[in-house]
């Protein structure tokens, strides 16, 4: 199974894909399928690699509440590695789960699909109005050239 390319790597695609050979719009016109389907099988990787990312952002920060609130028993503690919290927090946890290392971690990865989305979401976009241009291009060097 295809696994989806970091963003770096993404804009560093994006910047060989993207230019247009002018001299030869018509070569250009049938390449934006094959370029679509690039770019929109990496959305779809990435939107399900977001699912994922979602889905451990949200069971580590339930643990680590569940931590922070002291509801892990000690063999659950043993089995994470961790030793018990030592203070009462009330019910004010946001600022203990905003500072969590392993919160935070699984934070920057649903924001790095994020962002790849965004960019995708972009590129998708000029693809498609990649097929317009060209053709519009095309018309007009027709018309220049006396042909209707």
């Amino acid at each position: 199974m295809a696994t989806p390319l970091p963003l770096d790597n993404l804009i560093e695609l994006w910047k060989t894909d993207a230019p247009v050979n002018h001299t030869e719009p018509g070569l250009e016109l049938l390449k934006v399928p094959n370029l679509h389907a690039k770019y929109v099988e990496q959305h779809a990787l990435h939107s399900r690699a977001l699912r994922e990312a979602k889905f451990a952002y949200n069971a580590i920060r339930r643990l680590r509440s569940d931590y922070y609130m002291g509801h892990l028993s000690a063999k659950e503690l043993s089995d994470y590695g961790w030793t018990p919290f030592l203070f009462k927090i009330g019910r004010d946890l946001e600022p203990y789960l905003q500072a969590d290392p392993e919160v935070h971690a699984r934070s920057v990865i649903v924001g790095q699909h994020e962002d790849a989305l965004t960019f995708l979401d972009k590129v998708v976009k000029e693809l498609n109005n990649r097929s317009f241009e060209l053709r519009g291009y095309m018309d007009y060097l027709r018309w220049s050239n006396g042909q209707n």
